[in-house]
C-alpha cells in the first residue's frame, strides 16, 4: 500500500488494530506493519518463532512490543459486591 504522505502512513498504523473488531469479517484477519528493513525483517522473524515455541509450550497472552517478547497486561476481572458490613466489602470474583 502506499500512502501519500508520512501522517496517513501513521494514522493507518496506529487504527489498525480496530481491524480485528470490525463489523466486516473479512477484515478480522488483515493485519498491517511497516516497512521492515531485511534485517529488521529477520529479527522479527525469529521472535515470532520463538513465541510460537512458548505458546505452544503453554505460556499466554505473550506479544510482540518494540523487539521483544511481553506478557499482555491483565486485566481486573469484574467484580461483585456480595457484602457490606461495618465498612468491609468482600468481593467475589467471577
Amino acid at each position: 500500500m502506499v500512502l501519500a504522505s508520512e501522517a496517513q502512513k501513521d494514522r493507518v498504523l496506529c487504527n489498525a488494530k480496530n481491524l480485528k473488531n470490525s463489523s466486516r469479517e473479512n477484515f478480522r484477519d488483515v493485519y498491517l506493519h511497516q516497512d521492515l528493513t531485511p534485517k529488521q525483517q529477520e529479527a522479527r522473524h525469529k521472535l515470532v518463532l520463538e513465541m510460537k515455541k512458548r505458546r505452544s509450550d503453554g505460556e499466554k497472552d505473550l506479544i510482540l512490543v518494540n523487539g521483544r517478547i511481553i506478557k499482555r497486561r491483565g486485566y481486573i476481572p469484574a467484580v461483585e459486591a456480595s457484602e457490606v458490613e461495618s465498612n468491609m466489602l468482600t468481593v467475589v470474583y467471577n
